[in-house]
């Protein structure tokens, strides 16, 4: 992709969680698709939601994104 020794896989997946949340979406779904544990020991022994068809939209939305900014950015 072109970010060897620019962006580590922990620097993208801050960059996406802070994009996300940003843009208003569900903390449950950015939490899930970037496979982060639930700080709520509680919650997180009980709540066992993959919520895979919200993740895939959500998934969608952050690829669609991310061909915008190449789109954008392809010339600099």
């Amino acid at each position: 992709m072109g970010y060897q020794d620019k962006l580590v896989s922990d620097g993208l997946r801050a960059l996406a969680s802070i994009i996300m949340n940003e843009e208003g979406k569900d903390p449950d779904l950015i939490e899930s698709a970037l496979a982060c544990g639930d700080p709520n020991q509680v919650r997180s022994a009980y709540n066992r939601a993959d919520y895979l068809e919200r993740r895939r939209e959500l998934m969608q939305w952050w690829g669609d994104l991310e061909e915008a900014y190449k789109r954008v950015f392809s010339n600099w």
